[in-house]
Parts: C-alpha cells; sequence; structure tokens
C-alpha cells in the first residue's frame, strides 16, 4: 500500500507531506506513513472537510453532536501494555501498565486496546484523537493545537493484525511507538517527553460519535546523548540497479549495527522529491525478518511520493540515515533509483500476458460513507508476486501487502490487503493486479475495483 498512509503535516497525524499532498513544502515531524492510508487525508483536504478538526469533543459539519439516526457506539475497558522496550526487541510477553497514571520510557512501543459495542450494529471506525503534552507550548503551539486529530496510527483494528490479539471478539488494538508515531516533532528527528492523552471514539455509518474514552500516557524525556551512535553499514535495493516506468517496484533496504540496541527510526530522505519516509525492521512494509538489523521499504516507482515529479527521467537520491533513542545520528548512505517518469507502465497499460493472475479478490463493499473503512484483498495464483494496486484518480501506485499490518489480518497467507478510512463524497476506481518478482513484469488478468462514497 503505497502502502498510503497520513501526511506529516496533517492537522492531527503528525506525519510528513509528500508533494503529492500539494502542500509544496515539507514539514518535519513524527513519522510518514507511506501510502498505506495517506492519500485519503489529501484528497478530504482537498474537499475542504479535515475529520482532523475532530478534538476536545468537539466535532464540525456533518460529524456535529452525532446526529446521525440510531445510537451511538460505546468504547470502554481500555487497557495498556509494552511490548518492546525504547528501541529494542519484542518482549516475549507484553507487560501490562496501568492506564491511570502510566508512565512509560521514551520510544517505547506500547499497545493500546478499547471494547467496542455498537447498539445498531453499524460501527466503521474506532481511532484516537489525542492532546499533546503542555510542553508544546514552548515550541510555538497554542493551547488550541496542542488537541490533535484523527491519525494514522491512532486507527485501531479488531481482525488479529497490527497488534490485535483476537479477531473478532470485540477489542480493537493499535501498537505503536511512542511519541515517534504519534505525535508532531518540534524540530526535524526531535520529539518531547510529557502526558500524552489519546481520546479514544467510535464510529458508526449513521454519522454517530462515541463519548471519547481518555487514555493518559506520561512519557519519560529522551535519554539525550547516552551511548553511542548507530552505523548505517550500507544501503541498497532489491533487485540491484532499479531503472524503470512507473509501477516499477523495489525495496529499499539498509544494514544498520547500534551497540546500544536502541535504534528508534531509520528513514530515507527522497532528495530531489523534497520529501521522506521510513524503513522498519519488524516485519512488515516489505521486511523479510523482524529484529535482524536490516530496516527495509516496499516502494514503488510513480507512488504518492513521486504524484507530482516531472514528466521525464530523474534519478532519485535516497539519503539512509539512522537516529537512535539517545539523539545520536548515524552517518548517512545514499541509493539511487532512475525513475522514467515520462513512459507508460507496459504492465498496466498493455494487454494481459503469461504472468500471475488474479485467483480471487475481495472489497468491504461497493458502497460506502465518508468516514468509514474500506479494505480490498486479493490472492494470486502463484506464490512470490507483487501484488500492485493502481488508483486511476490520482495517477499512482501502491505495493498490497501480506504482513499482518494494517489492513492485512495475517502475515504470509498469500492474502494481500489495502485499505483506506476518510472520503470525500465520489467514485474512486482502481486496478489490482499481480507482477512476478523475478524475471520479467508481465502478469495476466487484471481485476477492476470500484466503490462508491455516498454523503449521509
Amino acid at each position: 500500500m503505497t502502502a498510503a498512509r497520513v501526511d506529516e503535516c496533517a492537522r492531527g497525524a503528525g506525519q510528513v507531506a509528500p508533494r503529492s499532498a500539494g502542500a509544496g513544502t515539507r514539514c518535519h515531524a513524527s513519522t510518514e506513513q507511506g501510502g498505506r492510508m495517506m492519500r485519503p487525508l489529501q484528497r478530504w483536504r482537498r474537499a475542504g472537510r479535515i475529520l482532523s478538526v475532530l478534538s476536545a469533543g468537539v466535532a464540525v459539519g456533518w460529524l456535529a453532536m452525532g446526529c446521525g439516526k440510531g445510537r451511538p457506539p460505546v468504547l470502554s475497558e481500555a487497557s495498556i501494555a509494552i511490548v518492546a522496550r525504547s528501541g529494542g526487541h519484542r518482549l516475549a510477553k507484553a507487560q501490562t501498565v496501568p492506564r491511570e497514571g502510566a508512565t512509560v520510557p521514551y520510544g517505547t512501543r506500547l499497545r493500546v486496546s478499547a471494547r467496542a459495542q455498537d447498539p445498531d450494529d453499524d460501527l466503521v471506525l474506532v481511532g484516537a484523537c489525542k492532546r499533546l503534552p503542555d510542553a508544546y507550548l514552548e515550541h510555538a503551539y497554542t493551547q488550541e493545537k496542542l488537541e490533535q486529530g484523527l491519525g494514522h496510527y491512532q486507527i485501531f483494528f479488531d481482525h488479529g493484525g497490527s497488534g490485535d490479539v483476537k479477531a473478532g471478539d470485540g477489542v480493537y488494538s493499535r501498537e505503536f511507538v511512542i511519541p515517534t508515531e504519534i505525535a508532531p516533532s518540534v524540530k526535524p528527528w526531535a520529539w518531547l517527553g510529557g502526558t500524552y492523552t489519546l481520546r479514544l471514539c467510535g464510529f458508526d455509518r449513521a454519522g454517530n460519535r462515541s463519548a471519547f474514552l481518555n487514555v493518559p500516557i506520561k512519557v519519560e524525556p529522551p535519554p539525550l546523548r547516552k551511548g553511542s551512535p548507530p552505523v548505517v553499514e550500507k544501503a541498497w535495493t532489491e533487485p540491484a540497479n532499479v531503472s524503470g516506468p512507473p509501477g516499477t517496484p523495489y525495496l529499499l533496504k539498509a544494514k544498520v549495527r547500534d551497540a546500544d540496541a536502541d535504534v528508534l527510526q531509520v528513514r530515507a530522505e527522497l532528495w530531489e522529491l523534497d520529501s521522506h519516509l521510513r524503513l522498519v525492521d519488524d516485519g512488515t512494509w516489505g521486511d523479510e525478518v523482524a529484529d535482524d538489523g536490516v530496516f527495509t521499504r516496499a516502494r514503488v516507482i510513480g507512488d504518492s511520493y513521486e504524484a507530482a515529479a516531472p514528466k521525464e527521467r530523474q534519478t532519485i537520491h535516497a539519503l539512509v540515515q539512522a537516529l537512535d533513542v539517545g539523539g545520536h545520528f548515524s552517518n548517512t548512505a545514499t541509493v539511487r533509483v532512475d525513475a522514467h517518469y515520462g513512459e507508460a507502465d507496459p504492465v498496466l497499460s498493455g494487454p494481459a500476458g503469461p504472468g500471475p493472475r488474479i485467483a480471487d479478490i475481495w472489497t468491504s463493499g461497493k458502497e460506502t460513507a465518508p468516514v468509514s473503512v474500506w479494505r480490498v484483498t486479493a490472492r494470486a495464483d502463484r506464490p512470490d508476486v507483487w501484488m500492485m494496486i493502481f488508483d486511476h484518480e490520482q495517477r499512482s501506485y501502491d505495493v498490497m501487502a501480506d504482513d499482518g499490518f494494517e489492513w492485512d489480518a495475517k502475515r504470509g497467507d498469500g492474502v494481500y490487503s489495502w485499505g483506506w478510512y476518510e472520503w470525500p463524497p465520489g467514485v474512486r476506481r482502481y486496478t489490482v493486479y499481480a507482477i512476478p518478482k523475478s524475471g520479467p513484469p508481465v502478469t495476466g488478468a487484471k481485476a477492476e475495483v470500484t466503490v462508491r462514497v455516498i454523503e449521509r
């Protein structure tokens, strides 16, 4: 999914603004989301209606007062658990922490959960707004700006992935690193300690919103300058020497060594595109083996980061660097990708060939409401493929994922997933297809998917 995720300049999302967002400038914030959930919020902003205005119990426009038909959802039984120490590997068993007065080290990976019930059985979305610590007031933030709206890393799931323990039990969960994955930075690569309050809420199809369920989490200040800096030993792409038209997928990788085992973030600055993206070592986003020191990101030429790229060939330099919990920066390693922007994608635009075919495809519906979750899953007739999705409106590509993260429920089951939330009304059209990971980039029959977003 450009593997879509929310714009770092989005109010309440706290992520990087790729050029396709129309921002024109880069803002430095927590982390970008890479694709799985980014463009929806960009579209919403262009439509002039942003769910992230939702804060402090106040909603705008058609969300006001939860005025839909029926009864609103109810959230209860919030819980917090530590699943990984700061910059470290996952714990063998999650450690529960008190909901009231919880204090965790800076850079801790948490799982936050809550039970959601809906009297009308039409719950469509569970997420969290948040309030930033008062320390942000010392960095040109106002009291109003401390209230942050719904953002990417605050979408919760009950499908057995993304930190959810048991699918379908009514308990919605999400894992994230606090504060770097949920809050804006005050300057490049710099976040604050203090109390972050998650305001969990549920939405139903009729537009009703639950009351907020507040979950305060106190984050210790970063232990600046302790330990030694990480080292990026090398960075590369798979396959090597990536060169091709839009629709060419590849893995961007970096081998990082850190004596203190507290790497907080690895990211690549896409120099010519004036944006950046995050590499991970947790078995998602194309990473094959979690916690092996190899940080990875699945990408595709012509994704949402490159929607405003020139219509000609261009060499993109990815400058890879690591940051640890102590605030140390690594050296920088550079990778190049040759993008043939002026050329048509022969796989998408050409006839079906002898390549992999879409064996099954499923969507969560052909019609959805403006605030809802929509998902498409697909399976190919053979293993070892890139499952691709093309957005005809945005003219951009994403790599669908089979990693048990976000929209995908189970890693490695051969079912690839991609999803969105927050839509302006209208019709969206996509093409889903698979190409082999090795050999010529040919595909079999493609699948066309259309979804209509309706007003309530």
